[in-house]
């Protein structure tokens, strides 16, 4: 039974008893009982504890009466937080080591992003001085106000059955990983684990641009050819993904062989290259090492929110 109700004459019943229970009622004298009670005669003490007994089961009914009645009504508790659900094992690719931890990048359906704002936990289920294995299992939080603004655009419209690159998961490892290579405890692929120190942050990128996972990916060695290695990181907005890449120019999968040289201007003092057919490409050569900044349009169209020479000022920020 609940005492928590709105009845008019109940308040007013309630209230008028307890002025009269404050006005009307005089306590004993407790000094005089108490002086008594603590004297020589044993005849006090016979009814001092009755009495007392008396004051209590009057005063304590009364007053949890009134309070329990006239206190606010309580809200509604909190509902606890959604629950992660647990989707399964899932694949991982392009593991990066970051000094602290492999981190490593997800693919998942459109159907897999839109059940809800997903999360990758991984563990290290076994390692020795050759190999780390790692175990990636994805869960999602079916509660829509998780979402990022991002997923939320991905997920509208037909876009949302296209295959992504959509979030990252990594397990801590302190290392040194001394070239240890990372298998998949799912599929047991086997991945060179890249470097992401060698990629440098973007000093002047926009406020609203977030994420900065960083990635890696490795060309295997075929017909004696060299081991390729190119590291990354990313960033976006609601409208575009920045990617940065720094990769060997003699890399055959690289854009710098595919380019033409660039009028918009040098790199502190390094040359450029710029590609603006599917996306907006900028390279410049430091050495023996080519950094790629590439801006790519979210939403399925030619939408760029960088100029090529806004983009040439984000690459002398780097330095």
């Amino acid at each position: 039974m609940s005492l928590d109700c709105d009845d008019p004459e109940l308040d007013r019943a309630l209230d008028e008893s307890g002025r009269q229970f404050r006005t009307s009622f005089q306590p004993p004298d407790l000094d005089a009982m108490l002086a008594r009670a603590t004297g020589s005669s044993g005849s006090g003490r016979r009814w001092l504890w009755p009495a007392l007994a008396a004051v209590l089961l009057l005063a304590i009914p009364l007053v949890t009466v009134i309070a329990l009645h006239r206190r606010p009504h309580a809200a509604p508790a909190h509902p606890a937080p959604a629950q992660l659900r647990k989707l399964g094992p899932v694949t991982w690719h392009d593991p990066v080591w970051t000094g602290s931890v492999i981190q490593f990048a997800v693919t998942l359906s459109g159907a897999e992003v839109c059940q809800g704002a997903p999360t990758i936990r991984a563990e290290i289920t076994g390692q020795d001085a050759h190999a780390v294995t790692i175990v990636a299992t994805e869960y999602v939080n079916p509660d829509k106000s998780a979402e990022t603004a991002l997923q939320k655009q991905l997920c509208s419209g037909t876009g949302a059955q296209t295959p992504r690159y959509f979030t990252a998961g990594q397990v801590p490892f302190l290392g040194p990983l001394n070239g240890r290579i990372a298998i998949d405890g799912l599929n047991h692929e086997q991945s060179t684990v890249a470097d992401a120190s060698r990629v440098p942050d973007i000093p002047k990128l926009p406020a609203a641009f977030h994420s900065g996972a960083a990635f890696g990916h490795v060309q295997k060695p075929t017909l004696g050819e060299p081991l390729f290695v190119r590291v990354g990181r990313t960033w976006a907005d609601q409208r575009v993904e920045l990617t940065l890449t720094v990769g060997a120019a003699n890399d055959p999968d690289s854009s710098w062989e595919n380019s033409d040289a660039s009028t918009i201007g040098s790199v502190n003092g390094h040359e450029t290259r710029f590609r603006g057919m599917d996306q907006h490409e900028l390279l410049w050569l430091v050495g023996q090492q080519v950094f790629t900044l590439t801006e790519t349009p979210l939403n399925g169209t030619d939408d760029y929110e960088f100029s090529p020479q806004q983009l040439l000022t984000l690459a002398r920020s780097i330095g």
